[in-house]
């Protein structure tokens, strides 16, 4: 794309295989002959990236169309073929997925379960990439600026021949933004919204009902072109709204209207008969004999599935889904084209998921065995990893939570990070718990991390997003644009309250936190400087839910008068409580 023809990019997706193939029990390809009660699915996801390479060369200058789709080829990234030369922002990802559909249920065996493993996934954000996107943003934005303008724009003349006319320009597209808002709020913009309502939903009726007529057509694309898309929406279901309700009041008719004339009709002279309504509704009913033999044809009985569903406990799985992704990453990196230096490299491995649906509730695990950040700003710095995950020490002696940092022993402290069987964070959710204590659960654990201080590290990050003065303006209508909605506070009656309790969704967290330790140090070069150390200690928190007895007690008093106490205790019962303790602070 030649967003800055000074600096043109190109911008693409590639995948090198996506496919699914039925499988034995072995995950071995093979085609089912017999009847299985779980069928396997593989499915295989290869290469799948994509890149932006900036002050890209363009495929224009290739000579002939095979040529062009032989380059367009070249681009794939493949196991074989990685392309050092791309720059990924999504390096390629591979992956395959493990299907099981057992078809019949049981209380122990999910009715689908997937497994889907992952071997990297990792993100690549350049500087040049980042001044491409900025560009085509602010040009995106200048071009809208500009067509609502380029009516007045004057022809064939720049500013320096005829600075007159483009003064006037000027003025136009100022004064046009105040006459526009001023007609929006007259009488007769608001007469021609209503004659282009009624009559774009008149068209719109003909045209669904297949009446309408060669002009109408045109008229209704000249409103179509004229209105806009949030208008075209509102008119749209109105019209299909009055159209459900003629439907509905219209006694079905006795013929159908006569069918359109194939090509083969066209070509021998022949016609069709039409068929009447009824015919065309009994053609596409099926009837009793047709569905026994498309249930016993896909093996699936109707009405052991309705009895299972009825009889299926709570604790039941109906589906499971697992991923696992073995290691990911983000990058920051400067002068991609020269000495790829890389600001910042956050580092994470071994990340599962689990996702468990039942019948009248959900349940949700995440851990992540591992994570590091890398600084490469400081040359020469003692603490190249500035947060990595320390060790769990359960002591009793103060002194040993500020232990200085041995470098010695950093490297393998670094592999023991990835303890799958104490991983660094995990977390779980569970909407409708089975125990019931409450409507949701959270539940979080994390290990201690070290994160040391580095403000330079800080000022090149913060640097590295800063835009240019020339884009800010782009910016700040793409946040206008995105629009944050502000929610208004209204006072809650007798009736209200009341309903609120009875909607009121009651959360039982437990977090269980090792707060970072964070070391400040004055100098991230020498060994003898003076450091700064915050221990935050241990962070947990729990929930002190609401007991239920005193909601129903609350609830008896529906019919009788309240008094204030009444009302301070039903105020009180529409906020969740939390207990926060925090230990072994220190600095």
């Amino acid at each position: 794309m030649r967003a800055n023809l000074q600096h043109p990019f190109a911008l693409g997706l590639t995948l090198e295989e996506f496919s699914a193939v039925s499988t034995n029990e072995n995950w071995e390809p093979a085609f089912v002959h017999e009847n299985v009660t779980v069928t396997h699915k593989l499915a295989r996801l290869g290469s799948l990236a994509i890149y932006w390479n900036t002050d890209a060369n363009h495929f224009g200058g290739q000579s002939t169309h095979d040529e062009i789709i032989q380059a367009f080829h070249n681009l794939i990234a493949t196991g074989e073929n990685t392309l050092p030369g791309h720059q990924f922002v999504l390096k390629p990802v591979s992956g395959i997925g493990r299907i099981e559909m057992s078809k019949e249920a049981s209380h122990d065996t999910p009715k689908m379960k997937a497994n889907l493993l992952f071997d990297e996934i990792g993100f690549v954000l350049d500087e040049d990439q980042y001044r491409d996107a900025l560009m085509m943003v602010d040009l995106f934005h200048f071009y809208i600026r500009h067509q609502q303008h380029k009516k007045y724009q004057p022809k064939g003349v720049t500013p320096k021949q005829d600075p007159r006319a483009w003064f006037r320009f000027a003025g136009n597209a100022v004064l046009s933004q105040i006459h526009e808002k001023n007609r929006r709020w007259s009488w007769a913009y608001f007469e021609e919204r209503r004659d282009d309502r009624k009559r774009y939903i008149e068209l719109f009726k003909k045209q669904k009902k297949r009446t309408i007529y060669s002009a109408e057509a045109e008229e209704l694309e000249k409103l179509e072109w004229k209105l806009s898309y949030e208008d075209l929406r509102f008119y749209r279901s109105l019209a299909r709204n009055q159209l459900k309700k003629e439907k509905a009041l219209v006694p079905k008719q006795e013929e159908a209207p006569q069918q359109a004339q194939g090509w083969g009709s066209w070509l021998w002279g022949t016609s069709t008969t039409p068929q009447t309504k009824e015919q065309e509704e009994e053609s596409t009913v099926m009837t009793e004999q047709q569905r026994k033999e498309f249930y016993e044809a896909i093996d699936w009985d109707e009405k052991k599935v309705i009895a299972e569903a009825v009889d299926l406990p709570r604790e039941a799985v109906k589906m499971q889904v697992e991923a696992s992704l073995q290691t990911g990453s983000f990058t920051l990196r400067r002068d991609p084209h020269g000495k790829q230096a890389e600001i910042l490299q956050l580092l994470f491995d071994t990340f599962k998921a689990k996702i468990l649906q039942r019948p009248d509730s959900f349940y949700g695990e995440v851990s992540l065995a591992g994570f590091r950040v890398f600084d490469g700003t400081t040359p020469g710095s003692l603490y190249p990893q500035i947060v990595r995950i320390k060790e769990t020490r359960v002591s009793t002696d103060k002194s040993l939570r500020t232990k200085e940092l041995d470098v010695e022993h950093e490297l393998a402290e670094v592999s023991q990070e990835s303890n799958q069987n104490e991983p660094f964070f995990q977390a779980t959710f569970e909407q409708n718990p089975l125990d019931q204590s409450a409507d949701s659960s959270v539940t979080a654990k994390m290990r201690s991390m070290e994160i040391i201080y580095n403000p330079r590290f800080v000022e090149e990050v913060v640097k590295f997003f800063k835009p240019p003065e020339r884009h800010m303006e782009s910016i700040g209508a793409l946040l206008e644009s995105a629009g944050a909605t502000v929610e208004g506070l209204r006072q809650q009656t007798r009736a209200g309250l009341e309903y609120a309790l009875e909607e009121h969704k009651t959360l039982n967290a437990k977090l269980d936190l090792q707060a970072p330790l964070i070391i400040v140090p004055e100098s991230c070069t020498k060994k003898t400087s003076n450091c700064l150390i915050i221990d935050a200690g241990h962070i947990s928190l729990t929930s002190d839910l609401v007991k239920k007895e005193l909601i129903d007690e609350v609830q008896r008093k529906h019919q009788k008068t309240y008094d204030e106490d009444d009302y301070a205790t039903l105020e009180s019962l529409m906020y969740d409580k939390f207990l926060l303790k925090l230990h072994s602070t220190q600095v």
